[in-house]
């Protein structure tokens, strides 16, 4: 590390800079990369304050790929980013299971071995996880959780599967600091899951809506897994909705504030929308709104039908999934309404509530320590190229000018690395000059013997 800046100075630098300019960075030297690939600066970095983005995830069929693209979180919704898949589906779209700390995983419940990836799209390394013990024999899909344990400092995926009606489920747990699943059947509840059970991650639990039997009647309820205790509990809903819904139809999870809120889908086509004032507290469920989900009555000229609630905006506005696969952006308060221009094509069945997903996301350099340890195969290999030509780069680019040159113009924080190197190439200088010597001197020891 540099003699002339204080570790804790230069920490401080590198945290304020984006992305892009931290991975440049690491490949100046050693103790650079060593240093930003640790775990204490990846925490320190993801804890900084950053911009508010929204991430779009929409089905495009020319050609037929996955679109995740970055906006920011402003009035226009700008585009900020967009990010490839570095590996295929085999089905039309991933299944995201969820989304923490920049990173999302992904589910492709349509291969034989249904694999898992964990996938950073800022810094564009990817986790395979390895196949779970448990498989699904086609009477019930798996219900699916992803989330991080703050207390471990982990990353942990859940899968609760059903085998019989009425029984409790298994359940396996990935831990990202092991690589392995554990079998966590001991813990599991008797309710009913469902594949595509609406899901949120809040308070460091994932959440589903699944259903019950209570006195003689189909309940539903909330079920949370906390991911540091590694425990399944129950939150009540609010007893209007618990009392007319059964099989988890017209419900819906999304997070508001650091609040829960459930969005219920009436059979008069009218959607009610609660948030949950105190964690964990069913008495604490107040209605925020009841909206009519048929055509906007306030704009007659558009035609508009809003199929689902996917999100809400910082400003207020929330964000809907409209019947013909577009993206709006609706402001209930004000009656406007506004199409942000993204359309998702598979809008013709039952897939297109599940093809267009939006949530907050923040920027992070979380797996950047694994990018080499557990990469997807065709994404670890892309890394470790992408690696070994940003290194070789760098060292050409240094290496061709002057070295007092180099102290003059570079900052501050070039320091450590020139020093290397020009140390560096000292001892390659006078290896050179040895070898040199040595072969003017090899002819005429020929003739000596």
């Amino acid at each position: 590390m540099s003699e002339y800046l204080p570790q804790e100075l230069m920490l401080d630098i590198f945290t304020r800079l984006p992305i892009k300019s931290i991975l440049r960075c690491t490949s100046l030297c050693k103790s650079w990369y060593s240093l930003l690939t640790s775990s204490n600066f990846i925490s320190m970095h993801l804890n900084r304050k950053q911009d508010e983005h929204i991430l779009v995830r929409h089905f495009s069929r020319n050609p037929e790929k996955e679109i995740y693209s970055l906006f920011c979180d402003n009035e226009n919704l700008d585009q900020y980013a967009q990010y490839d898949l570095p590996f295929n589906c085999s089905n039309f779209f991933f299944n995201i299971v969820g989304s923490c700390n920049g990173i999302f995983c992904l589910n492709d419940e349509m291969s034989f071995c249904s694999a898992f990836y964990l996938w950073n799209p800022s810094i564009r390394k990817s986790v395979k996880l390895p196949n779970p013990t448990f498989r699904a024999d086609g009477s019930f899909d798996p219900t699916l959780g992803f989330g991080f344990d703050p207390v471990t400092n982990d990353y942990k995926v859940v899968k609760v599967l059903h085998t019989t009606y009425g029984m409790p489920p298994t359940v396996e747990l990935y831990k990202l600091s092991t690589g392995v699943w554990k079998d966590i059947s001991h813990v599991a509840l008797s309710h009913v899951f469902f594949s595509r059970a609406p899901r949120v991650y809040l308070n460091r639990a994932s959440h589903w809506v699944a259903s019950r039997w209570e006195e003689g009647s189909i309940r539903s309820v909330i079920v949370s897994f906390d991911m540091h205790d590694e425990t399944f509990s129950v939150i009540m809903l609010p007893s209007l909705v618990s009392e007319i819904k059964q099989y988890c139809e017209g419900t819906n999870l999304f997070v508001l504030d650091e609040s829960l809120c459930l969005v219920n889908y009436n059979y008069d086509g009218t959607i009610d929308m609660w948030m949950m004032k105190e964690y964990g507290e069913a008495e604490s469920w107040v209605k925020q709104y009841n909206i009519s989900s048929r055509r906007i009555p306030y704009q007659p000229e558009v035609s508009h039908y809003l199929i689902k609630l996917i999100a809400t905006r910082k400003n207020g506005e929330m964000l809907w999934a409209e019947n013909d696969g577009l993206l709006l952006s609706v402001d209930h308060a004000n009656q406007k309404i506004k199409d942000l221009g993204v359309r998702d094509s598979i809008n013709t069945n039952y897939l297109s509530h599940y093809s267009l997903y939006v949530n907050s996301y923040k920027e992070s350099l979380v797996l950047l320590d694994k990018w080499r340890d557990y990469c997807a195969e065709d994404a670890c290999e892309e890394s470790f190229n992408s690696r070994k030509r940003e290194l070789k780069r760098g060292r050409k680019k240094l290496l061709k000018t002057n070295t007092k040159r180099r102290l003059w113009v570079v900052s501050l924080l070039h320091i450590s690395g020139l020093l290397y190197l020009s140390k560096t190439k000292g001892k390659w200088s006078r290896r050179k000059e040895r070898k040199k010597r040595q072969v003017k001197r090899h002819p005429f020891s020929i003739y000596c013997h």
